[in-house]
């Protein structure tokens, strides 16, 4: 009897394991719980700097102190205020079995102002409306043309470039015939080149010289570029041009042809080593103006158009803001916002696009073409349907100015800016606004 007792522990024991509901079921669901092995356990972002994460696929929600998260089609995006230090996001990831929260700890490095780019050296001098190269391989900033101010409005055909690192100007031999223009547009277009187009020369005539700029070697190697196709009223200034790298296609906006303000927008391919242009022929899209605030969003295909004059008499600046959707079939215009809040309308500031606003940055600028109009703005512009506008007031301010000249260096985070000219200066400095 005491055997069979013991036997029939044993039976149980080993059916306790092998036959019950409770053991190997709780290890499977614990296995097929989510999980994110490449989650980030922290972030660092700049005042207003978005950054988007993607998780594996599940359920997910989101929950945010000191910065902002939203999920959306399995995408969480984390935006740090102007304004925030810090802050965590919890992305909870769910499925059948049960839930996984993953904690992210968020520091929020503040704008800042730093020293200028300066050195003993001589450099270029002052000018308005040049253009600007960021070359990342040299680590330099190239500075092409624009006008001088001895007399105003000469224009100024050489290039110079600046060391990011240590803020020495050198003058850039160049092989080819770099045209003497002001308000020459630039469109990156490879790691080592870029097409110049239009822009002013003696006597305020409008250019429509298109220059292919290679800078690859240390000094510049610079050919013009043969045209087709583009009509009636080519020459311009004080316009956009750009380049979509995932069409291979460049685009051109507005500007100023002989003295009327332009409302026209062409697209140009290069086929064999001649730009071949076409009229597009879009919908509605914003009045003619020049000297208006721009940038591309090549993630998106996106032209923002903000001011500008409509008046060569009167400034009459443009209080509104506009998208182009250059990837639609045809290009589409969207008027996204008309008066407040944006900036008061102006022509002529130093701009910059940054891609990890998305945003616009606007500094000065003159209303009436006597004045520049205070502030340092950025326009957020990452959800077409809810633009933000923030104007930040931050120490060591650089001077005001109109006509200068703004570019994103993504090495070093930052936007540089500089030239130009106030009431009572003109500048031939490189600015620092430092954005992480």
């Amino acid at each position: 009897m005491r055997r069979l007792v013991l036997v029939l522990v044993l039976v149980l024991a080993a059916c306790a394991f092998a036959c019950g509901d409770s053991g190997p079921s709780d290890g499977a669901d614990i296995a097929a719980l989510p999980s994110w092995p490449d989650a980030p356990t922290s972030l660092e972002l700049g005042e207003g700097e978005r950054v988007q994460l993607v998780p594996p696929a599940a359920s997910l929600t989101v929950a945010s102190t000191g910065v902002e998260a939203e999920a959306l089609d399995g995408v969480v995006t984390v935006f740090a205020p102007y304004g925030s230090t810090s802050g965590a996001v919890t992305v909870a990831l769910a499925n059948a079995a049960g839930s996984i929260d993953v904690v992210i700890d968020v520091s929020v490095a503040p704008l800042a102002w730093d020293e200028p780019l300066e050195a003993e050296e001589v450099g270029p001098e002052a000018r308005e409306h040049p253009a600007l190269i960021l070359d990342e391989a040299r680590d330099r900033l190239i500075v092409i043309g624009g006008s001088g101010y001895r007399p105003y409005g000469t224009p100024l055909g050489d290039a110079w470039a600046i060391a990011l690192d240590s803020g020495a100007w050198s003058e850039l031999g160049v092989t080819g015939a770099l045209p003497a223009l002001g308000s020459m547009r630039v469109a990156r277009d490879g790691a080592t080149t870029a097409l110049l187009f239009g822009g002013y020369g003696e006597g305020g005539a409008n250019s429509d010289q298109l220059t292919r700029v290679d800078f690859s070697g240390a000094d510049l190697v610079v050919s013009e570029v043969e045209q087709t196709g583009y009509l009636s009223a080519a020459p311009r200034s004080l316009h956009a041009f750009f380049f979509d790298p995932e069409t291979s296609t460049y685009w051109t906006f507005g500007g100023l042809a002989g003295f009327s303000p332009r409302d026209d927008v062409r697209r140009m391919v290069m086929n064999e080593g001649t730009a071949e242009w076409t009229f597009e022929e879009t919908n509605e899209g914003p009045s003619g103006r020049y000297g208006f605030f721009w940038g591309f969003d090549e993630e998106r295909g996106r032209l923002w158009v903000f001011s500008g004059a409509q008046g060569t008499a009167m400034v009459d600046p443009a209080q509104d803001l506009w998208m182009l959707d250059v990837r639609a079939t045809p290009a589409t215009w969207t008027p996204v916002l008309d008066g407040e809040p944006l900036p008061v309308g102006r022509r002529n500031g130093v701009f910059a696009w940054d891609p990890r606003g998305p945003r616009l940055w606007v500094f000065g600028g003159t209303p009436d073409a006597m004045s520049s109009t205070p502030g340092l703005f950025a326009l957020d512009l990452g959800a077409i349907d809810a633009p933000t506008v923030h104007q930040l007031e931050l120490p060591g301010e650089p001077p005001l100015r109109s006509s200068g000249a703004g570019i994103f260096d993504s090495t070093a985070e930052r936007i540089l800016l500089g030239f130009g000219n106030s009431e009572s200066a003109v500048y031939a400095d490189v600015q620092s606004l430092v954005t992480r």
